[in-house]
């Protein structure tokens, strides 16, 4: 995943500011962030589930150690 997934694009900024319009910049702005919070945290979520694998024949789930490491450093976690 890139980083540019995870942050909101302009266009989607301006279309919560147009649909605010009628409001104060304080709400807009509160859209936005809560917006931006939900993306980012649904992005690290897919993160952590795209880490954990399953293996059918013995119906487990299992993360690799040294991959779950390697994502921890990745995602500055120690």
């Amino acid at each position: 995943m890139k980083a540019r997934d995870t942050v909101m694009n302009f266009m989607r900024i301006e279309e919560i500011d147009a649909k605010n319009a009628t409001s104060n910049f304080t709400d807009a702005l509160v859209d936005v962030a809560r917006e931006q919070a939900e993306m980012s945290f649904k992005a690290g979520i897919k993160e952590v589930l795209d880490a954990i694998h399953y293996e059918p024949n013995a119906n487990a789930f299992y993360v690799n150690p040294d991959e779950w490491q390697s994502k921890l450093k990745e995602w500055r976690i120690e």
